[in-house]
């Protein structure tokens, strides 16, 4: 899973940009944005901030290494700073070098304590590693964090769903959509969840669910024909398949589908 981009602090957003135009000629497009942190490179070399800023403007653009080249020139001049280490670590694991990376999310949180962005970066690294119980166990930290974050709660479901703990991602998923009633990432988690636990009824329900919000793809329609197949509905099954049928790019596979039901 890719590391998100560094959340900015009060340093940042005190310090003026030397580089950035005050005026209606402010770029918003990421080569000129970097092209002005260049030019001021030129000016202030020893400016910890601007080389900051290239790192990070780097990992926005899928940089990563030399977004690393950056965010250690920033380092060898301050330091101090925990958003440097947590750009640093995102950058390094976007890159796959995942010790590397912890090495400095642990220094980020050393610094600072942690942050729902640097548990986010944790989960990342983790989940890179093959390590989902301690990814699991940065998502618990993240909720303690944000009580109110939906996508936490939603993150957990989905970790504990995939080694099979049923019983903690329905209650996460619960806590997801409380939160947020409309979160159609949740209808396909309540989906799996259902499938898991070997409740067709269910999955068909969220599946259903999915599709009207368009959260799934069309070929979705092929699962919920198999459900309603499972259920003993075949007058339902296709109906769902000539539904699927008519998607110009989908009549082969519910027309094959089709053949076979009869």
């Amino acid at each position: 899973m890719a590391c998100g981009a560094g959340e900015g602090t009060s340093q940042e957003q005190a310090l003026a940009m030397p580089f950035a135009p005050t005026t209606a000629s402010q770029p918003h497009n990421q080569q000129q944005q970097l092209a002005y942190v260049q030019q001021a490179l030129l000016e202030q070399p020893e400016n910890a901030l601007v080389w900051y800023r290239k790192a990070k403007l780097h990992h926005e653009m899928a940089q990563p290494q030399q977004a690393i080249e950056a965010i250690n020139k920033a380092l060898a001049l301050d330091s101090t700073q925990e958003n440097y280490y947590l750009l640093k670590a995102q950058a390094l694991g976007t890159a796959n070098q995942n010790a590397a990376a912890l090495t400095a999310a642990r220094k980020a949180e050393a610094r600072n304590g942690l942050t729902p962005m640097l548990a986010q970066t944790f989960i990342d690294l983790y989940l890179n590693e093959g390590q989902d119980q301690l990814a699991l166990d940065y998502a618990g930290k993240m909720i303690s964090l944000d009580g109110q974050s939906h996508e936490a709660y939603l993150m957990r479901a989905q970790l504990r769903l995939d080694i099979n703990d049923t019983a903690g991602a329905s209650a996460d998923l619960y806590n997801a959509l409380r939160l947020a009633p409309g979160l159609t990432a949740a209808y396909q988690l309540q989906y799996s969840l259902a499938l898991a636990r070997q409740q067709p009824a269910s999955a068909l329900t969220w599946l259903n669910k999915a599709l009207h919000v368009q959260a799934v793809p069309d070929t979705a329609w092929l699962q919920v024909a198999s459900l309603h197949q499972q259920l003993g509905q075949p007058d339902s099954a296709v109906l769902a398949l000539k539904t699927l049928q008519k998607q110009p790019a989908q009549q082969l596979s519910a027309t094959l589908a089709l053949s076979q039901l009869w």
